[in-house]
């Protein structure tokens, strides 16, 4: 099982179910490896494997809370919306989850007409996943709410005041003023059950702070256009990091084919990468962002922005800046398949891996990409 966690860890999904199947011929019935088996058809791209794994344990065990989270996560993979979001609340029945989920004595709100109720609806995750469900608070409002309150962490507060239909902002672990009902961020597709065809996508809902816009073009007036934003590295702690995110140095073939200013707009763990990448003669690093307010700022004097899976992915996407965003052979659920735009953000571009670990072809169709793009 060690070796099968390994081998997927380093985006060798193949080998990684060749020793789960070892330890399944041992014990057949050992969950701990059909949960990975499962896992792994999925890391593997084997989907409707994947989904029959998941279901088989389910009906070993209908509160198998890990098996309903795989499942929830190949169904939304796929496309499968309606069943995928309710499969998609199981989340909270796992540990980490299950401890950190905040307990109201107010009800869970469904969806139904809020007729002047106050509402708070609070951030679970990363900042990536509340930039692309925060797009749900007009809908939330437009159902009659009379004031939604929004908690989240307070270094995100500069930049979600742009949000339509937010009354308050509120720190993640700070007093909550009076409401009635509450909800997840990502609980609302479920409310509004969404679908394909139903996903709220606005060109742009974020909106940059115009002061901070002008700051940063005073800054960035000597760079030559087009600009390209870059960042190559998600937050290591998050377990599929190695997989989405590519070493910087293979970006070099892309940096040095284009014919553009390369910015950095990338912030944290993987900077240290700059040095032995390739490309530090060709990237600016700017100085003095202070949080994703300013990193907004800055796309808006971008012509493009060019990423992995990461936060500034869905910041560029919910502000309808120009994006390319690269994907691991096996993405995340909400970046479906087989498919180079998203329902999710209109101005999004995704490059797909061919294969687990083909950054190289990723890289190489940027490059043709963007060499036959018109910049003005």
């Amino acid at each position: 099982i060690n070796l099968a966690f390994l081998a997927w860890s380093a985006g060798r999904a193949a080998d990684g179910l060749a020793a789960v199947d070892r330890l399944l011929a041992i014990d057949p019935a050992s969950k701990d490896g059909r949960l990975l088996r499962a896992s792994l058809l999925e890391a593997a791209g084997r989907l409707d494997e994947s989904i029959a794994a998941y279901r088989a344990m389910i009906a070993v065990d209908a509160r198998d809370a890990e098996a309903h989270w795989g499942l929830s996560r190949a169904l939304l993979l796929t496309g499968v919306f309606t069943e995928g979001w309710r499969e998609y609340e199981w989340r909270w029945r796992r540990g980490e989850m299950k401890e950190a989920r905040p307990r109201f004595d107010a009800p869970i709100w469904d969806g139904a007409p809020l007729d002047g109720k106050a509402i708070l609806l609070y951030a679970e995750q990363g900042a990536g996943d509340t930039f692309q469900f925060i797009r749900y608070v007009p809908l939330v409002k437009a159902l009659g709410a009379g004031r939604v309150i929004v908690a989240c962490n307070r270094a995100w507060h500069a930049l979600l005041r742009s949000v339509a239909g937010i009354d308050d902002l509120v720190a993640t672990g700070d007093a909550l003023p009076a409401f009635d009902c509450h909800a997840a961020l990502l609980s609302l597709p479920l409310a509004f059950g969404t679908t394909l065809d139903t996903i709220p996508a606005p060109t742009c809902y974020l909106a940059a702070d115009p002061a901070r816009v002008a700051a940063w073009r005073a800054r960035m007036a000597h760079l030559p256009r087009p600009r390209v934003g870059l960042c190559w590295q998600g937050n290591p702690d998050f377990k599929a990091d190695q997989r989405r995110s590519p070493p910087l140095a293979t970006l070099a073939p892309f940096v040095h084919g284009a014919r553009a200013a390369f910015v950095s707009v990338h912030k944290g763990a993987g900077e240290s990468q700059l040095a032995t990448s390739g490309i530090a003669d060709r990237m600016t690093v700017l100085e003095g962002i202070d949080d994703f307010a300013d990193t907004a700022a800055i796309m808006e004097n971008l012509d493009l922005v060019v990423t992995s899976d990461t936060a500034v992915a869905h910041l560029a996407g919910a502000l309808g800046r120009p994006t390319w965003t690269m994907l691991a052979f096996a993405p995340d659920w909400r970046w479906l398949l087989d498919r180079a735009d998203t329902p999710w953000y209109p101005t999004m571009r995704l490059f797909r891996q061919d294969a687990p670990g083909d950054w190289a072809g990723v890289v190489r169709r940027l490059r043709e990409t963007f060499s036959a793009t018109a910049w003005t």
